[in-house]
C-alpha cells in the first residue's frame, strides 16, 4: 500500500502541487503504535485506492505534558483526517464519525440531552441536562455506579460487592438529619 505521512513538525519536501485540502472520510486499520504516541495509521480510498497513512497524530481536547485528554479510535472506525497546509506529509485524525454501523449508544431526544464518554469496554461517564438531571459512573458490568442525582440533591454509590473507604487522616460523617447503619454485623472500634 502507498504510504503518506509523518510527523506533523518535519518539513514538507513534496512539490507545491502535492497538495491535498479539504476533509476525508477514513478507517482505521492500526492502532498499536509502535512508539506509544497515540497514532493511528488509516486508509482513505478518496485519495487512492491502496492509501495508506504513515502513523498519524490524533487531534485530542487538550494535550500536553503529564496532561490533557487521550481518546484514540479503535481499528475499524470511521474518521476524518486533513492535511496540515495541504502536505500529503502531515496527515492528521480530526475526530471519529458515527454511521449505521456504529452507532451512539445514547441518542439526543425530547426529554434527553445526554453527553457522556463510553469504553469499548462499557464503562461510562454519563452527564443528563435535561429529564433525570444526573452524573453519573458507571463500570462495564453496569454493577457498580456512582450517580449524582441533581434533582433530588442526591448521591448514590452502588457495588456488586465489597465498598471501602480509606483515608490517612480523620473521616467525618456528618448529617443534618439522621444518621441510619445497617448490616449483617456493624463492628464499631
Amino acid at each position: 500500500m502507498t504510504e503518506i505521512g509523518a510527523s506533523v513538525m518535519e518539513r514538507d519536501h513534496r512539490e507545491p502541487g502535492d497538495r491535498l485540502f479539504g476533509l476525508y472520510a477514513a478507517i482505521v486499520r492500526e492502532v498499536n503504535d509502535p512508539q506509544g504516541k497515540g497514532r493511528v495509521r488509516v486508509a482513505c480510498a478518496a485519495i487512492a485506492p491502496d492509501y495508506l497513512s504513515d502513523w498519524i497524530q490524533v487531534v485530542q481536547a487538550d494535550a500536553g505534558p503529564n496532561y490533557g485528554a487521550y481518546f484514540i479510535p479503535e481499528e475499524k472506525d470511521q474518521v476524518v483526517i486533513a492535511f496540515l497546509n495541504g502536505s500529503t506529509r502531515s496527515p492528521v485524525v480530526m475526530g471519529s464519525l458515527y454511521s449505521d454501523k456504529n452507532q451512539p449508544v445514547m441518542a439526543r431526544g425530547a426529554d434527553s440531552v445526554p453527553r457522556y464518554f463510553v469504553t469499548p469496554g462499557g464503562h461510562m461517564i454519563v452527564m443528563e441536562d435535561k429529564k433525570r438531571r444526573r452524573i453519573e459512573i458507571v463500570d462495564g458490568t453496569g454493577s457498580n455506579s456512582i450517580v449524582i442525582d441533581t434533582e433530588k440533591n442526591k448521591i448514590t454509590i452502588s457495588a456488586s460487592g465489597d465498598v471501602e473507604i480509606a483515608a490517612g487522616g480523620d473521616l467525618k460523617l456528618s448529617a443534618t438529619g439522621s444518621v441510619k447503619v445497617t448490616g449483617t454485623t456493624i463492628n464499631l472500634n
